[in-house]
């Protein structure tokens, strides 16, 4: 199995999981956050959709623009997440291995920060956003609603 097909399997197997986080997300509490320097729910959740929308333009141009993005509609967010995971998919399956060790540039505030291979820059995002939406799983009960399960059963998610 070679580093993308396996990075394929992994992206497949955790989309999911993103999937029953953000359905599971209270929207009239997307404001909350744990502490004044956190972000809100809102706001994790448009750094996701935003992240999965990057990382289309990164395989079609090469490059990656990074910057804060703030909070955004959730309705359009979740919309956004939905089409760019499947517009995601679809390009990681065309690409040839090439293309998946083709050097990516990395831009914050217009400047070059990092550059790496594609391949590099897809896990680092992927754990990233792991990241993230662990985080998510922290707001979501203190925001009234009930985390489901990701990995196994949560405790709101386990039968009576």
């Amino acid at each position: 199995m070679t580093n993308k097909d396996f990075f394929l399997q992994t992206w497949d197997r955790e989309q999911p999981k993103f999937d029953r986080v953000m359905d599971a997300l209270p929207v009239d509490r997307l404001d909350y956050r744990p502490h004044p320097k956190s972000r809100s729910g809102a706001e994790m959740t448009t750094l996701l959709a935003r992240f999965q929308e990057i990382l289309v333009g990164m395989i079609d141009r090469g490059e990656v623009h990074l910057k804060d993005f703030g909070s955004e509609d959730f309705a359009e967010m979740r919309s956004l997440w939905t089409k760019s995971t499947q517009e995601l998919r679809e390009r990681l399956k065309k690409l040839d291995e090439a293309a998946w060790q083709r050097p990516v540039k990395f831009f914050m505030g217009g400047k070059v920060i990092n550059e790496a291979p594609t391949s590099d820059l897809m896990w680092g995002f992927l754990h990233d956003m792991i990241h993230h939406r662990g985080q998510l799983t922290a707001y979501i009960r203190p925001m009234g609603g009930k985390v489901p399960a990701i990995y196994g059963p949560s405790a709101d998610a386990t039968p009576a």
